[in-house]
Parts: C-alpha cells; sequence; structure tokens
C-alpha cells in the first residue's frame, strides 16, 4: 500500500485538560505520511498554545489561529487547506487507537469504496463502553447506508469515518448549527460508491457535561437545527434514492413529533415543526402507512401548544460520570 498523505483535522476549543491525550495518540499513529490540522477557534484558554508546542516539535503539524467560526467553520477551514487524499475528522478532547489511520485505509483500500467506519468507545470518568453497530454487512451501497442513517446515529457521526476526495467533494459543514454531523455526512454518502464498515473499536469519544449535546443553553437551536436537517435532506436523497422515500417521510414526522412535544416551550420552535407536519404529514393519509401513524399525525396537528407544554415531562439530561 502506496503511502498516501491522510489530512487529519482537528477543530480546537477550550479543550487544554484533554487535547495532549489526543494529540499524542494521533501524532503517535503508526501511519506516519499525515498532515495533522490543528484549528484553534479562538480559544478562551491555553489550546492554542499547546498546539503551538506540538507543532514545534512535530512538522506534521500546522495550526491555525482563527476568529470564532465554531466547530462547523473551523473544520471548513481544515478542509480547504487539508491535502491529504484522505480526510478525517477527530474531536479534540478525544483519541485515537495507535493503528486507526492505518486501519481505516487498509479497509477503504481494500474493498476501493469511498467512506469507512469503524466502531468506538464512550469514555465515562469510571468507564468504557464499546459500542459496536449490529450490522452484519461490512460493505454497503449509498442507499443501504442512507437507509440505516435515517435510524442509527452512528452512521451520520463523522468521527468514526475516513473520507475520501471524491466523498468530500463539493460537501461543506453548514455554519451556525449546534452539531454539525447531520447536515455534512449524508451528502458524502450521496457522492461514495461504497460504504465500509470495520468491526474494530478505534475511536474513543469523551463524555462531556459541557458536550453539544448536553448543553442546555442551546436547547432551542437544537430543535431548530433537528427539523432543519430532516426537512433539508429530504429531497435531495429522494433524487437519488427514490426508494427511501417511505421510511425518510417516517422519520421526518417522527422527528417532528419530538420537537412539537418536548420543544413546545419555544413558540416559534413549535409553529414551526407544526406547519412542516402539515406540509410532510399530509401524504402520509394517502399512502401505504400504519394507521397509528396517521393517527399521530392528525393528534399532533390538533392539540394546543399549551396542552404539550402542561403535559410534557421535563427531559433531564444524563450527567452521571461525564467529564467536566
Amino acid at each position: 500500500m502506496s503511502q498516501d498523505l491522510v489530512s487529519i483535522i482537528i477543530p480546537m476549543y477550550g479543550v487544554e485538560a484533554y487535547l495532549p491525550q489526543c494529540l499524542d495518540s494521533v501524532c503517535g499513529q503508526t501511519w506516519k505520511n499525515l498532515e495533522i490540522l490543528l484549528i484553534d477557534d479562538e480559544s478562551p484558554d491555553r489550546s492554542g498554545i499547546i498546539a503551538d508546542q506540538y507543532a514545534d516539535k512535530d512538522p506534521r503539524i500546522e495550526v491555525m489561529h482563527i476568529q470564532n467560526r465554531g466547530a462547523a467553520g473551523a473544520r471548513n477551514a481544515g478542509l480547504e487547506s487539508a491535502r491529504g487524499k484522505y480526510v478525517m475528522f477527530v474531536d479534540s478532547d478525544d483519541w485515537l487507537e495507535l493503528t486507526t489511520v492505518e486501519k481505516l485505509l487498509s479497509e477503504i483500500k481494500k474493498h476501493h469504496c469511498d467512506i469507512v467506519q469503524c466502531q468506538y468507545s464512550d469514555e465515562y470518568t469510571t468507564r468504557s463502553v464499546s459500542h459496536i453497530c449490529d450490522t452484519k454487512k461490512m460493505i454497503m451501497s449509498g442507499e443501504e447506508f442512507l437507509r440505516r442513517m435515517i435510524y442509527d446515529w452512528e452512521y451520520i457521526l463523522i468521527w468514526n469515518k475516513l473520507f475520501s476526495r471524491k466523498a468530500l467533494e463539493g460537501v461543506r459543514f453548514e455554519e451556525g448549527h449546534c452539531i454539525d454531523d447531520e447536515f455534512f455526512t449524508y451528502r458524502t454518502v450521496l457522492n461514495a460508491s461504497s460504504i465500509a464498515i470495520t468491526e474494530d473499536v478505534l475511536y474513543h469519544y469523551r463524555h462531556r457535561l459541557s458536550g453539544a449535546m448536553r448543553n442546555t443553553e442551546n436547547q432551542q437551536q437544537r430543535f431548530n437545527d433537528q427539523i432543519s436537517f430532516v426537512t433539508e435532506r429530504f429531497e435531495p436523497i429522494l433524487a437519488i434514492y427514490p426508494g427511501l422515500r417511505k421510511e425518510l417521510t417516517v422519520h421526518l414526522v417522527e422527528v417532528l413529533f419530538h420537537v412539537i412535544r418536548d420543544g413546545a416551550e419555544y413558540r416559534g420552535v413549535f409553529q414551526r415543526a407544526r406547519k412542516d407536519l402539515k406540509q410532510f404529514g399530509l401524504p402520509i393519509f394517502f399512502g401505504k402507512y400504519e394507521w397509528a401513524l396517521k393517527k399521530n399525525v392528525l393528534s399532533y396537528s390538533m392539540h394546543s401548544r399549551k396542552w404539550f407544554v402542561k403535559n410534557t415531562p421535563a427531559n433531564n439530561l444524563l450527567q452521571e460520570g461525564c467529564f467536566p
């Protein structure tokens, strides 16, 4: 296998406590031909200084200090500079197995595919939990992969994958969202000829109290992002894979149910979700869908916002065992 250059893009913000472990795992990869792009997103702590110190010791590292653009903007800055034939994204508070790049690259070449996905381990303060996908099929077409992505969160993730340049062609992160993966990964799959999945656990995902998924200050934005994600991807996916219409429609209205129910305290969010439910839910009444789904479309379209606020219990985020 030729020594193809692999670009690893790592956005950084407020991670000085975890950055050394991340960088040690990346710099210590058994695959040596790396371009390591550290994007300092105007971090308020010593993350940028630590990155510069690592760059002084390792010529493969390039540090970019940018004005705060958020994680999506930082990743875009990395993509604009990346020279590698393959690209991987790593979160700066996580870490890799030392063989991660070598094994992923071996799989992507072995199967002549454009994306390879590995398994990962959830890391808490007192325990590690390996997260293994339940599929037995290790090579998937774009349609097969998207079908699983509709309901399985791990298929949407960006950091458990290695991407070819073909998969990334014309794809960039949408800035201004709380979560980036949902608006990015499906577009790369639409570019891909096929996707491989390896059973190896190669990525370590650190659960933090301050992580984007646990930040209650962003809750309203997250609800809006969920609406945007399921509605924006609908037509682009169907244009290439019309056979996914039923699965996409069902998942879309189920997400709208969730937003209407759990986001009812936000008037704008509620009104937006109800409007989209009327648009996308109407075809369900004329299609071969289960009666229970049709009944829910009717119910969620008729109850008032006050009713949902009164009857929806508080959704408390699980925080036990998370890092600061």
